[in-house]
């Protein structure tokens, strides 16, 4: 006598119905996307939250709110200094990070010219002009044991990598001016000091290293 054994029906794919889209979905993106805009409150505290977690003073702050929103929201997001820089010195490896934003502004306004050789752009060639003279000359006398006046002008030689060479033979002939005193000339080598370490250590290295090392 055979034994029979019923075989249970095959199942088919279940089936798990989909959630149709909430009709408030679009309403609510567009409410994210107000809320992420410069002058909404939200996008103040975003941008407070990322200035105390790098601790950056009044001068870092001020850069980075000059900066256009695109531009901000990228230096914020890249923003990552090497482990071996201290949190002191946050504010000025900052103020130097900005550095590539604010010439990538300029570059879209036509207003940052560089020389080119064979189709290849030349960094540092630029030369300096007067009003570049005394305003360096300005810089280089109000530098005193405030970091914040050594920042101001590392911003600003940084500012003006194409115009390295020049920048560079004007701050090692500030060191051998016989009219300025030791503790002058101890400020010139801290501001020398901090450009050669700030250029070397951002994303897209500046002339400096190599020009001032040439001079």
């Amino acid at each position: 006598m055979t034994e029979t054994r019923s075989v249970p029906p095959s199942r088919g794919p279940v089936l798990t119905p989909t959630a149709a889209p909430a009709s408030g979905d679009e309403s609510d993106s567009s409410s994210s996307s107000r809320s992420r805009s410069p002058l909404s409150p939200s996008y103040r505290r975003h941008e407070d939250d990322f200035c105390a977690k790098w601790q950056l003073d009044r001068p870092a702050r001020l850069l980075l709110r000059e900066l256009p929103y695109e531009q901000r929201e990228q230096a914020m997001l890249k923003f990552n200094p090497y482990t071996e820089v201290k949190h002191a010195d946050y504010s000025k490896v900052f103020a130097a990070w900005t550095r590539r934003f604010r010439n990538s502004v300029k570059d879209g306004d036509g207003e940052h010219h560089e020389q080119r050789d064979n189709g290849r752009k030349r960094q540092g060639t630029e030369r300096l002009r007067r009003r570049d003279v005394r305003e360096l000359e300005k810089l280089l006398k109000d530098l005193s044991l405030h970091a914040s006046d050594i920042r101001r002008a590392m911003v600003w030689c940084l500012d003006n990598d194409d115009m390295a060479i020049d920048v560079s033979k004007h701050l090692l002939e500030s060191l051998e001016d016989e009219k300025i005193t030791a503790h002058e000339r101890c400020l010139r080598l801290c501001l020398i000091s901090d450009i050669l370490h700030n250029a070397g250590s951002l994303y897209k290295p500046g002339a400096f290293v190599s020009r001032i090392a040439r001079v």
